[in-house]
């Protein structure tokens, strides 16, 4: 199999950090930059610094003042349809083919702070597009013949400290007299579960999630 480096940075509006976006990529040297939030439209895209720092290959799906995401490489890409993931149609998914891979970038919905679809819409958004992921990732699984798949994003997944379902603020009267919930990265077991990709554990996780099995 081939080999690729790559980096993933919720930039949070790539024209206000364009140096430092620079400055990384001639540190660092990834092949390929994930880069979510980069709050602008296509045509305003700060393509010219990337093309200088040796990144003429550009894939974006931008979006005005919020979400979008881009991915640029040193390494010729061919665009590809991204999963349908956001029912809303925010520019939140970009795919490309390179060197063998398939390299998908999302920009997860964060949800806001309560956990709880029937109050907070965030909340119901997230939740709904990490379920469309389960549906896409695991049908993609059943294709042999789809191309090795890498995934980036931010931290809005809260894989690593489970943060939405894991949240507790017992101040809160959501929470009052309510168990707690299993942590977020037991989706992301179940989800590796489904991709055939051996795991334990991950983060915080307890195991898998049974409804999804």
């Amino acid at each position: 199999m081939n080999r690729l480096s790559l980096a993933t940075w919720n930039i949070n509006s790539v024209r206000l950090r364009i140096d430092r976006v620079i400055a990384f990529l001639k540190r660092e040297k990834p092949e390929i930059l994930c880069l979510q939030e980069i709050k602008c439209l296509d045509d305003q895209f700060p393509r010219k610094a990337f093309e200088a720092a040796g990144y003429k290959y550009i894939h974006l799906s931008g979006q005005k003042g919020m979400h979008g995401v881009a991915i640029v490489s040193k390494l010729p890409i061919k665009p590809l349809d991204t999963p349908g993931l956001c029912r809303h149609g925010h520019a939140r998914c970009a795919a490309v083919e390179v060197a063998g891979f398939e390299v998908q970038n999302l920009y997860v919905p964060a949800g806001a702070d309560i956990p709880d679809p029937a109050v907070n819409e965030k909340f119901a958004h997230k939740l709904d597009f990490v379920e469309r992921m389960h549906d896409f990732y695991a049908a993609r699984a059943a294709k042999r013949s789809a191309l090795p798949l890498l995934v980036a994003g931010g931290r809005a997944l809260g894989i690593k400290q489970g943060r939405h379902l894991a949240f507790k603020q017992p101040d809160h009267p959501y929470f009052k007299d309510r168990p707690a919930a299993p942590p977020l990265s037991n989706l992301f077991c179940t989800l590796l579960d489904h991709l055939d990709v051996p795991v334990k554990t991950f983060a915080d996780s307890t195991g898998r999630i049974a409804e999804l099995s």
